[in-house]
């Protein structure tokens, strides 16, 4: 399909969503990108292709946004699957190459094997690492990233894996702090690695 023709699908499909829904439809294309990234990580699975996740992440993403607004939820289900699919569609040939760049770029086969390091992401309540939370371990940086990925889609977690690799032994890096994007949890974030003995 010509670039045109896909712009006019977009534009029409946009017209078609409810004003009512419209108004309350406030997200910002930063937004829209970075909870589009999440639904994908989210839906990272090894051996499954970059199209499905595209497709499924973008559904997921437009239902995120219009879950919270009582009016859609209150509509019957006939028209509020017609309004998801509206949204869906809108996200997918906006976002769907953007997402798609994000993806092929995103893992680094390397690091899918073992190293001689463990990775870890903590969790934690001061800046320094001490206090209430929690620290998961892994085997390579993708497990980690796999599991943990999808809270900070807005990360570039290879940069923060090369930051990682130029430090010799354990190293640690502070990833997030409070109120920082995608962190309204009030605590701070590190990802470290340890060689494994």
């Amino acid at each position: 399909m010509k670039t045109r023709q896909i712009i006019k699908q977009i534009l029409a499909e946009e017209t078609k969503l409810s004003p009512y829904i419209r108004r309350r439809f406030t997200a910002q294309e930063n937004d829209i990108i970075n909870q589009f990234k999440k639904e994908a990580l989210r839906n990272f699975k090894p051996g499954k292709s970059i199209g499905e996740i595209i497709a499924k992440s973008s559904m997921d993403a437009a239902y995120e946004f219009l879950d919270p607004i009582d009016e859609w939820r209150d509509l019957p289900q006939k028209e509020s699957v017609i309004i998801l699919r509206d949204l869906n569609k809108i996200i997918y040939y906006k976002y769907g190459e953007i997402i798609k760049e994000y993806l092929n770029n995103f893992f680094d086969e390397k690091n899918d094997n073992e190293d001689g390091y463990r990775y870890v992401f903590h969790k934690h309540e001061n800046s320094n690492g001490t206090g209430n939370g929690f620290a998961d371990s892994f085997d390579t940086w993708n497990d980690l990233v796999r599991r943990f990925g999808s809270w900070f889609a807005d990360l570039n977690w290879n940069e923060l894996k090369s930051k990682l690799d130029e430090k010799d032994g354990h190293a640690s890096i502070l990833i997030k702090r409070p109120g920082e994007l995608n962190n309204n949890m009030g605590y701070y974030f590190s990802v470290r690695k340890q060689p494994i003995r």
